[in-house]
């Protein structure tokens, strides 16, 4: 077996080579590290500068994507695992077209399963249309269609479309009869803007409810799910090493491992729930419940494998935040149409102190931004103050790059760069990655600003951790500059001020 490491061929792969090259990995370039067999068999691990590794196989004639993102030393042990003639790897991939293979076998479907398409649908439109075809037939017969682990399915997508279609298709009639019969309807959604605010209210309620359907659905489904044993193996704070983290803030998730045997083969699984991982004091309980060594029960899909989970959800699970979350969507929609339908009589109604004013509408909307502006600056404060006496504990940094993009502005297009770093942490026996640098999210530079500032942070180092007591997922390393809070309390100001011209008070 050889290695080829960023187009350096060694005809004979060692592991010691491939800990080096994971080792050596530049912070500023890209790094490719390639096991191929002489059969044409390889596996690949590739990072982008400033990311994390993703991993390309193809075994027999199979070809298949990695299902996550790797960290360094996960991409090293599938690559290593490769090595050694091991079939782990094989359940970091997402095969296509067939079940991932074991070790020395070719690619095949499992029992009574069918093959699919390389992708979902194929590679246009009519190929589309015979998958789906063909999955329904397929559960018509009781037999499941094989595909890549974590894919949807011809005729999940196709029900997903049609579903979106028929939802814009009832939207629209729903404003057509409302805005025919708005005279009937209660205030404020009784015309104009008041009636479309109800209209964007009522669609957010359709949304929650076909979502608890849905759930419902599958609750059914996965009550026919088996139960087998299995064993925590690691149980981690971390984040998503996937690029697509929006939330900088809560951004760490319980990362679990667990290992069972289902129809005499070993296998592994990391999802906990059917519904998404809160973090938080979430991760934090999460992870005391699932210690590593823990002997836990698996509920095992029959049909896809794949599929598993530790936690079968209760039916009423996550109905309380639906009815929080209708009621916030209900009172907001009724204080925006109170105010457009009413704020414009007030403001008329008022001469006595608005005499001189020169255009009060314009007065009202600037001094509403400013004073909301001014408390979103107050409320930062605050945060920052207390933020400085979060306890610290000793921290080393794990890994560090930049990553470029391309950003569009109009027709033109800059790359722009961004310092990725993350860091390791213990608190309470518990041990936590972060990826926060300061209390606000990292900012874009250009590439020599970037490089100079992932290079205050090379991998090892150890920084000093203040974290959240509360949730010790919540973290930072250092409190930056205030010029945020102050270019936001000018601008505070500045809206305050127009809207005190406007006003003719000044």
């Amino acid at each position: 077996m050889q290695l080829d490491i960023n187009g350096q061929v060694q005809p004979r792969a060692q592991a010691q080579a491939l800990r080096d090259a994971v080792a050596q990995r530049s912070a500023s370039g890209e790094c490719s590290i390639t096991l191929e067999d002489a059969d044409g068999s390889f596996l690949q691990a590739f990072a982008r500068p400033g990311e994390h590794f993703r991993l390309t196989a193809q075994a027999q004639g199979t070809f298949g994507d990695g299902l996550s993102v790797l960290r360094a030393d996960e991409a090293l042990a599938a690559l290593l695992d490769y090595l050694d003639g091991g079939s782990i790897w094989r359940e970091a991939i997402a095969w296509r077209g067939a079940a991932q293979p074991m070790a020395g076998e070719a690619p095949g479907l499992a029992p009574g399963a069918t093959q699919a398409a390389d992708v979902p649908g194929g590679q246009d439109v009519t190929d589309w249309i015979a998958a789906a075809g063909e999955e329904l037939r397929a559960a018509k017969e009781g037999r499941a269609l094989a595909q890549a682990p974590g894919a949807m399915s011809p005729l999940t997508l196709a029900a997903t479309l049609a579903l979106l279609a028929l939802f814009g298709w009832g939207v629209w009639r729903l404003w057509v009869g409302l805005h025919a019969r708005a005279q009937v309807l209660p205030w404020p959604w009784d015309a104009g803007a008041g009636l479309a605010i109800g209209v964007v209210a009522l669609a957010v309620t359709l949304v929650c409810v076909l979502g608890l359907l849905g759930r419902g659905w599958q609750l059914r489904r996965m009550a026919r799910w088996q139960a087998v044993p299995g064993q925590i193996e690691q149980a981690q704070a971390a984040t998503a090493a996937d690029e697509g983290i929006a939330n900088f803030q809560y951004d760490l998730r319980a990362q679990l491992r667990y290992r069972f045997e289902w129809q005499g083969r070993k296998r592994h699984g990391s999802r906990i729930a059917l519904g998404p991982q809160g973090g938080g004091l979430d991760t934090t309980n999460t992870l005391l419940r699932y210690p590593v060594g823990r002997v836990v029960t698996v509920y095992v899909n029959p049909q896809d494998p794949q599929q598993t989970v530790l936690e079968l959800d209760s039916p009423t699970r996550g109905l309380g935040d639906a009815l929080w979350l209708l009621l916030g969507v209900w009172g907001l929609a009724w204080i925006f149409a109170a105010l457009w339908r009413s704020g414009g009589q007030w403001l008329q109604g008022h001469p006595a102190w608005l005499a001189q004013a020169r255009e009060p509408r314009l007065a009202a909307l600037a001094g509403a931004m400013g004073l909301l502006t001014l408390l979103i600056v107050l409320a930062g404060w605050v945060r920052r103050q207390r933020a400085a006496r979060w306890p610290a504990t000793a921290g080393t940094v794990s890994f560090s790059g930049v990553r470029s993009d391309i950003e569009h502005v109009g027709n033109s297009r800059s790359t722009v760069y961004q310092a990725r770093v993350e860091y390791r942490y213990e608190v309470g026996g518990q041990h936590y990655t972060g990826r926060q640098l300061g209390l606000t999210p990292e900012g874009r530079y250009d590439q020599r600003t970037a490089e100079a500032r992932a290079a205050r942070y090379p991998q090892g180092k150890a920084v000093q951790v203040r974290y959240n007591p509360q949730e010790p997922g919540q973290a930072y390393v250092e409190t930056g500059s205030l010029w945020i809070l102050g270019a936001m309390l000018l601008a505070a100001l500045a809206l305050c001020g127009f809207a005190a011209y406007q006003a003719g008070l000044v």
